[in-house]
């Protein structure tokens, strides 16, 4: 059943210009860091053990060329090929130390691995929990991009509560951004 919903939904999708790098104020940003990940490269399908029907867990990251007057860099994970407005939001990580490197595999919170991560500072995504979830597209819609997207800051945010993707939005408008680098992802069911 799930299968021809997806089918019939396949033509709608949020589009790649509505993920949050594509915004105009990101227009101006050198795209810079280098993001990798060791279990997919960029634009390869990402393996199961990174999605809803194996281990849900998050996939090692490492980044590279970060610019010496950052911050702060945050993270963030998003689907721009679901059938709603805006991309759905998967992970969001603020006040990352620019000093870091990267995330090895399963060092954020996840469904299958909730355990709290300390020094760690992660916003709501889009299903309202405060860790990674991952890939899970409606079967039979077809491929989905997930686009992991790492920002260098050059002051650190501060909020009043836990933000959300509009929140987070809001909060780095009157802010620099430095740079910006992004690893694709694909995954259908």
């Amino acid at each position: 059943m799930l299968e021809v919903v997806g089918k019939v939904l396949n033509p709608l999708r949020a589009g790649e210009n509505e993920l949050l790098l594509s915004a105009s104020k990101f227009a101006s940003v050198p795209s810079s860091i280098r993001l990798t990940s060791t279990a997919f490269e960029d634009g390869a399908r990402i393996p199961s053990l990174y999605t809803v029907e194996a281990g849900d867990i998050s996939p090692p990251l490492a980044w590279t060329n970060i610019p010496a007057e950052a911050k702060e860099l945050v993270l963030l994970v998003e689907d721009y090929d679901v059938p709603f407005p805006q991309p759905l939001l998967h992970l969001l990580v603020y006040s990352i130390p620019p000093t870091s490197t990267g995330f090895a595999e399963n060092a954020l919170p996840s469904k299958d691995s909730p355990q709290e991560r300390p020094g760690l500072l992660l916003g709501r995504n889009s299903m309202g929990q405060q860790r990674y979830d991952g890939p899970a597209p409606i079967p039979g819609h077809g491929p989905h991009h997930y686009v992991f997207e790492l920002l260098a800051l050059q002051e650190t945010l501060l909020f009043d509560a836990v933000p959300n993707r509009d929140a987070f939005l809001d909060a780095i408008k009157d802010h620099t951004v430095l740079a910006t680098g992004r690893l694709t992802g694909t995954y259908e069911r």
